[in-house]
């Protein structure tokens, strides 16, 4: 009897603490905020998390937005109110190197840089949605397109990268980025990756103004054909968080200089539609180049003839394949001849 009453004591103890470890793992896994900058599949400190497993559906986009630039952005209207990491926007900034950035400021520039606990997130970046963070080149080949489908209250505004080359090898790449109206989440679809397979890009969402992020890969080959990501935006918040408040940087206004402007120009201010390089925006050191032409035209894409460039040189448009994105030689948006 002795034995008996031991073993069944014992017993009691095994199962008491499988259950409290159990419940405990179950709270763990349940909890819906984690760390400000962490891996798929999350949550982050926001509540943003991120599947493979979603049922959203390749839509190809057919409104071309006229980006014919190798490193360039342009400013897009959205067609409904779109809330990201707290803050809510009505425009978007599209890069042509497979990155958008919401807000008044745009950024072309591309690293090999990823959000993590160690380093932060991208600087300069601000609130970005990066599908495919990489080095690409719109000059001659490929569309950056966009097609908004649906009604109210459950539009999709779709953003496609539509083969476009990678600067260092040419290999084209097909992808796009989709917003959906219905719960403000995000999803990334993959239509022809299958070659780069994302082995130097990087695929992440982060939000630079509060230091939050979360990332899918990092400089590794982890896309593939068909591959779906969705990045959900939770149902509520974390309540901890203050919301942001948009602040537009501080810019200083100063001649282009006639020599080498990409070492130090970015953004042209709207004078530049008259074809004069009035006044460009300091923004560091960084090339951020958006295309104009001389007069009210719209950007042609250069053909291999001779073409000019917003600076008057003109010339044969001949494009380099480098390793970085500093100083290239063809970083300057040409208009001309095109389409």
């Amino acid at each position: 009897m002795f034995w008996e009453r031991r073993f069944g004591v014992l017993f009691t103890a095994v199962v008491l603490t499988i259950l409290v470890v159990f419940i405990a793992m179950r709270v763990w896994a349940e909890e819906p905020y984690g760390e400000a900058i962490t891996l798929c599949p999350g949550p982050d400190l926001y509540g943003y998390t991120c599947t493979t497993e979603g049922t959203a559906e390749y839509i190809d986009a057919t409104n071309d937005t006229a980006l014919y630039v190798d490193d360039g952005f342009i400013e897009l209207e959205l067609p409904f109110p779109f809330t990201f990491y707290g803050q809510t926007y009505t425009t978007l900034q599209a890069s042509s190197n497979g990155s958008l950035t919401f807000g008044d400021e745009g950024n072309a520039t591309f690293e090999t840089f990823c959000p993590s606990p160690t380093d932060g997130v991208v600087p300069e970046m601000g609130d970005m949605i990066a599908p495919y963070w990489i080095d690409l080149d719109l000059t001659f080949v490929g569309y950056l397109e966009y097609e908004v489908v649906g009604t109210a209250p459950e539009r999709i505004y779709v953003l496609e990268w539509d083969d476009i080359p990678l600067y260092s090898t040419g290999e084209l790449v097909t992808f796009e980025v989709q917003l959906h109206e219905a719960g403000n989440n995000i999803f990334m679809l993959y239509q022809n990756v299958d070659l780069a397979s994302g082995r130097d890009a990087v695929v992440a969402i982060q939000s630079e103004q509060q230091g939050l992020a979360l990332t899918y890969s990092c400089l590794q080959p982890a896309l593939a054909n068909g591959l779906q990501l969705g990045f959900l935006h939770p149902e509520e918040a974390n309540p901890a968080l203050t919301a942001p408040s948009h602040t537009t940087a501080e810019t200083q206004l100063f001649p282009c200089p006639a020599k080498e402007p990409w070492r130090n120009c970015t953004r042209p201010s709207v004078e530049a539609a008259s074809g004069v390089c009035a006044n460009w925006l300091r923004h560091g050191n960084k090339v951020n180049l958006p295309p104009f032409c001389a007069g009210n035209g719209p950007m042609l894409r250069p053909t291999a003839a001779t073409n000019s460039s917003p600076f008057g040189k003109g010339g044969t448009v001949t494009p380099k394949r480098l390793s970085s994105n500093r100083m290239k030689p063809n970083k300057l948006p040409f208009c001309g001849a095109g389409r």
